[in-house]
């Protein structure tokens, strides 16, 4: 082993060089995402699941749940799945008049929607039907 190798040059070390070094620590951003903490814990869950259920308002709680579902299950399931799964997962089921008010909804739009439908189709009726026919003329 060379000498040189050992030698660091310690004595060029000053307060400036510390400072420029604290300065670009500062300056640099950690990139955290939430799905780093995804990490197992144990062999049923994980940091970030554990971190939704310590969450007290009930209504984020169900919202973190639902975006760490969308992050975890396929693309392209609807929205009240991922609603009604992440009650599931933290057993907040819908009460029976949550359930009752969402059919009085779900009612409302439909009955809503057919009223819609038949004003186009009272106005199709009422505008003048007519064919476009192709004629030729001869001389």
């Amino acid at each position: 082993m060379d000498i040189e190798q050992l030698n660091y040059d310690f004595g060029k070390v000053e307060d400036k060089t510390f400072q420029d070094i604290k300065k670009q620590n500062v300056s640099d951003k950690i990139d955290l995402k939430a799905e780093m903490f995804d990490y197992m814990i144990g062999d049923k869950t994980s940091l970030r699941y554990e971190y939704v259920k310590t969450i007290e308002d009930v209504n984020e709680r169900i919202e973190q749940m639902i975006i760490l579902l969308s992050d975890f299950l396929p693309v392209g399931l609807p929205d009240e799945f991922y609603d009604w799964y992440a009650r599931e997962c933290l057993g907040l089921q819908y009460t029976k008049f949550e359930i009752k008010d969402r059919k009085r909804k779900y009612k409302i739009q439909r009955k809503r929607e057919l009223e819609k439908k038949k004003q186009e189709d009272k106005l199709k009726k009422k505008r003048l039907q007519y064919t476009k026919k192709n004629t030729i003329i001869t001389f």
